[in-house]
């Protein structure tokens, strides 16, 4: 593209960004909306605008998927190429795959066996290309526009964790990540049947893309360090969490779920915002904002999936436990 058509065309993009990104806002109270604003209009998407990368392309196509899986699974064969398509671009879409293991979905296994086929075939042909891309695989140094697990290290740099060399520092915040994740599970799991009931009252497509962004995000989050315009698919979390968090656009947080759900709310704003001020203080409450919304993020997207599926996984272990 010539300097005169990437003009227009970063404009339109951006546009189109803003105004899916606002779409997604729900009808709620005050303090919510104000919150869900501060996800929208943040440093971090500032920067992802500036940049205007491939990520801002990835959201777009991400926005429209909901829309064209289908019960008939020969329909689908048009988001599964969608998402071939952004894996190609970068690496972390490679896991909205998961989307697809969904109870509507018929023929499950077809998807599963298609999808192991191409991209197998896919690294086979590609494969000097991919070590390539594998030797300069993002690794950009602790800053306040980045995020990761690894960057619980700055929080312990100078405390020795492991005194034997069993466990590298960096598996060990992951497995802490997974328990912590399981913890909050377990302490949402005893409003099983509310959360259920709330999930059912809301559209399908509402709950996958809070799928789709915590798929995205957490994926990243867990393989190393990432600039922070990639938590612009946080904004997909948006609709599912104002919708359950305000009844009839009162601020409600009676419940656990919504207690979770407002923290979330909390830390993905103050951790976005937090930059502003510049520091090493701004630096250590982002990474511990972050570690706490990816943590609460991924033990309440547990749930999405599972009311997705009918509630199979929770069946097969109930059933295997009997």
């Amino acid at each position: 593209l010539r300097v005169d058509n990437s003009i227009w065309l970063g404009s339109f993009l951006v546009s189109f960004f803003l105004i899916q990104s606002v779409s997604l806002l729900r009808r709620s109270n005050i303090i919510c909306l104000i919150l869900g604003a501060g996800c929208i209009f943040n440093p971090n998407v500032i920067l992802a605008v500036e940049r205007c990368n491939d990520d801002i392309i990835i959201f777009l196509l991400c926005f429209g998927i909901p829309y064209l899986i289908s019960k008939k699974h020969v329909q689908n064969i048009f988001p599964l190429l969608i998402i071939w398509a952004l894996s190609a671009m970068k690496y972390y879409p490679i896991c909205l795959y998961l989307i697809f293991l969904q109870n509507k979905i018929t023929k499950t296994y077809k998807y599963i066996i298609s999808i192991i086929f191409i991209n197998t075939f896919w690294f086979f042909i590609h494969k000097e290309e991919f070590l390539y891309l594998k030797s300069r695989f993002p690794n950009p140094s602790i800053n306040l526009y980045t995020f990761g697990i690894k960057e619980m290290n700055y929080l312990f740099k100078d405390i020795n964790l492991i005194s034997f060399n069993l466990i590298s520092k960096d598996l060990l915040f992951v497995v802490i990540f997974l328990l912590a994740v399981i913890v909050i599970y377990f302490f949402l799991n005893k409003e099983f049947n509310i959360i259920n009931h709330q999930l059912s009252r809301i559209k399908s497509i509402e709950k996958e893309y809070f799928l789709i962004g915590t798929l995205l995000i957490v994926f990243s989050y867990l393989l190393g360090s990432n600039w922070s315009y990639r938590l612009i698919h946080s904004i997909f979390l948006l609709p599912t969490i104002l919708r359950m968090i305000s009844v009839n656009n009162k601020f409600n947080i009676k419940y656990r779920f919504q207690k979770v759900l407002f923290l979330i709310l909390i830390s993905l704003t103050f951790g976005s915002w937090v930059c502003m001020l510049n520091n090493e203080t701004a630096l250590i409450l982002k990474i511990a904002f972050n570690f706490i919304f990816f943590a609460l993020t991924s033990s309440f997207g547990f749930f999405i999936f599972e009311n997705l599926n009918d509630h199979k996984i929770k069946n097969f272990f109930l059933k295997s436990s009997n």
